[in-house]
């Protein structure tokens, strides 16, 4: 199963930069090749009910030790039509 990954940043500021992975476990291990993050699963509150349906991911990245950014993953298939 060929999946998208697109990060979003939490002001708003859109799509940071995207990457193509085959599997989960390529995924994984292309985000700790990057970053130090911890995965869980996403809130389910309602502000994020509905909004992004392939969003399955959250990621907090600590910055400088002092402050946490979120960031959003969103996996969609990738139609090999």
């Amino acid at each position: 199963m060929n999946m998208k990954v697109t990060y979003h940043d939490n002001e708003g500021g859109g799509e940071i930069f995207a990457e193509e992975c085959d599997n989960v476990a390529e995924l994984l291990a292309f985000l700790k090749e990057h970053n130090e993050v911890n995965l869980r699963w996403p809130d389910k509150d309602s502000f994020w009910q509905g909004r992004f349906y392939n969003a399955i991911l959250d990621i907090e990245v600590d910055e400088e030790g002092n402050s946490v950014k979120t960031l959003m993953v969103f996996l969609e298939h990738i139609n090999s039509q």
